[in-house]
């Protein structure tokens, strides 16, 4: 007998799963998206994840009380095994992103707004450097204007602990 998917994945039966395999089970990054009233962009942004050449991810999908018909539709759309949708009545941005952290489940967080986009081996680059440098923490990278714009989005000199407190820079975090 086959089991329902749903049923391999409860607590009870990973208990009985190797440490190996259960770890094989869990994703190593989890891109974390907040969406308010966004849906026009939406896609762009969670298809940019799902063309990753590293697999081992989730999407967590954070609605923050949208209330526009379109972004509602394509929300409710977002049935996949790999991607997570959370409703919330609308918390902002900060709040929004911080509720969909404390649901990841990835080693790895990477805030993604749902009007921006990843090169499709942004996830394989970034968690390679994570995995070989412990006393790395953030990684990030360039940026490329897109849509209205075009060109380079100059980013500001990193400094820590500032690059917490603006959106500076698209980073992959240590979750520990």
């Amino acid at each position: 007998m086959i089991e329902p998917i749903d049923k391999m994945r409860s607590a009870n039966h990973k208990a009985a799963l190797p440490k190996e395999q259960i770890r094989l089970l869990q994703p190593a990054i989890s891109v974390v998206i907040p969406c308010h009233n966004h849906g026009d962009y939406l896609d762009e942004a969670v298809q940019s994840v799902e063309q990753q050449t590293f697999r081992r991810f989730e999407i967590v999908i954070i609605d923050d009380g949208s209330n526009d018909e379109e972004t509602l539709r394509k929300l409710n759309n977002y049935d996949r095994p790999n991607i997570r949708l959370i409703h919330t009545p609308h918390l902002g941005l900060p709040n929004a992103r911080n509720a969909a952290i404390r649901a990841a489940r990835g080693k790895y967080i990477l805030p993604l707004d749902a009007d921006d986009k990843i090169d499709k081996t942004y996830l394989q680059k970034a968690i390679h450097i994570l995995d070989a440098n412990e006393n790395v923490g953030i990684v990030y990278s360039k940026a490329d204007l897109f849509g209205e714009g075009s060109g380079e989005w100059k980013l500001p000199p990193y400094h820590f602990p500032e690059i917490l407190f603006g959106n500076a820079a698209h980073s992959l975090m240590t979750w520990t």
